[in-house]
């Protein structure tokens, strides 16, 4: 691990790699205009259908690519707050009732991103130099009124916007900037401290969950709007390393 003293010598919040950036458009190479590029879309269609074959084919859940009823694309690339450290968020909706009955309780989530880690490492998939991090959600498990809770979001089955982004004013960026900042600053102390006195990676593995524990419940809070100080302000900290 490069030592933290090291990494805040090197870059500077108000510039370099971590800065908070606002920008007037959405990833240029991912978007044209208000669409997305074809060819992108083309692209994550097939990852999203090769994923639940790996599921069906490799793992043997009971999951096949005609359950799927959706797969939409969500998080910072579909909105003005991405930097070159954003992945693709990529969601795919489908009915997931005979998994549910053999996990019998397991929580899908958490096996998702366990399988999820393998098949990446496997395959090291990427567009235009961005990763792409899967999620899976149940058609039937509040589909409607939870999973589209997700902000700004682009439903690639249908080539259209599910939640168009919301451009914020330039007052309201500065705002979130002068707040982030601060949590920021916050965070990067305890972190200076964790390493001065040499914490136990039990200990570390377990303020990680936590920050990111508070992080979801903070989007989760400010789903039509997740561009808060506090979301910020974590991204801030990530790109530091």
């Amino acid at each position: 691990m490069v030592p933290m003293r090291h990494l805040l010598q090197r870059r500077n919040f108000f510039g370099g790699d971590n800065m908070f950036k606002y920008h007037s458009h959405l990833p240029k190479k991912l978007w044209q205009k208000n669409k997305i590029n074809p060819l992108a879309r083309q692209a994550l269609l097939m990852i999203g259908h090769e994923y639940v074959r790996y599921l069906a084919q490799q793992i043997k859940l009971p999951i096949n690519t005609i359950d799927i009823t959706d797969v939409f694309i969500h998080g910072s690339t579909t909105n003005y707050y991405w930097d070159r450290f954003s992945d693709i968020d990529l969601c795919i909706v489908a009915k997931l009732g005979p998994m549910h009955a053999k996990l019998n309780g397991l929580n899908i989530f958490a096996l998702n991103k366990s399988l999820l880690k393998t098949w990446k490492s496997t395959f090291h998939i990427s567009i235009f130099g961005r990763s792409i991090d899967i999620t899976l959600v149940d058609v039937n498990d509040g589909y409607d009124t939870t999973h589209k809770k997700v902000g700004s979001c682009y439903s690639l089955t249908k080539d259209c916007w599910i939640n168009p982004p919301i451009k914020l004013n330039h007052e309201k960026v500065c705002q979130i900037q002068r707040d982030a900042y601060k949590k920021y600053r916050v965070i990067m102390r305890q972190c200076r401290y964790i390493i001065r006195h040499k914490m136990s990676p039990d200990f570390i593995d377990a303020y990680l969950v936590e920050l990111q524990h508070a992080r979801i419940k903070n989007m989760a809070s400010n789903y039509v709007q997740p561009i808060t100080s506090y979301c910020m302000a974590f991204k801030l900290v990530r790109n530091t390393g």
